[in-house]
């Protein structure tokens, strides 16, 4: 009878155990999903605003389609990022390096875009019209 106590005690244990590793992987799991959800702009919450707009401004389906297009491809080269990040650190580092960088690209990157654009007068999209397609009418 002792015998089946322990038994017990210790598959209950096991199973407290088992919860209390489960539950906060399915936290961050759930959390994780929820802001790539989110945040994914070619699919899901951005999608719908920005496609709304797009054809507020009058553009084709075949435009927005195409800047969806370009817009993904930062996603599709996400897990090549990574494998990189991951596999070449610099300066010992696997990730910050990588994010510092990345983030100083993006804002000169966005630097020189407010210096060079300029919207022309009755055409879609301005000087970067090529990004919708504006230019294959």
């Amino acid at each position: 009878m002792a015998g089946a106590a322990n038994d017990s005690d210790v598959n209950e244990s096991e199973a407290s155990a088992d919860r209390r590793t489960v539950l906060p992987l399915l936290l961050v799991f759930g959390t994780l999903y929820l802001v790539q959800g989110i945040v994914e702009p070619t699919a899901c919450l951005p999608f719908q605003p920005i496609q709304t707009q797009l054809e507020t401004w009058r553009f084709t389906t075949e435009q927005i389609g195409h800047f969806f297009g370009i817009v993904g491809i930062a996603w599709s080269l996400k897990p090549l990022f990574g494998l990189v990040s991951d596999f070449l650190p610099l300066a010992g580092r696997r990730r910050r390096p990588y994010l510092v960088i990345s983030t100083a690209m993006a804002a000169a990157a966005f630097l020189v875009l407010s210096a060079v654009w300029r919207p022309a007068a009755g055409k879609a999209g301005g000087s970067f019209g090529w990004l919708i397609g504006a230019g294959s009418e």
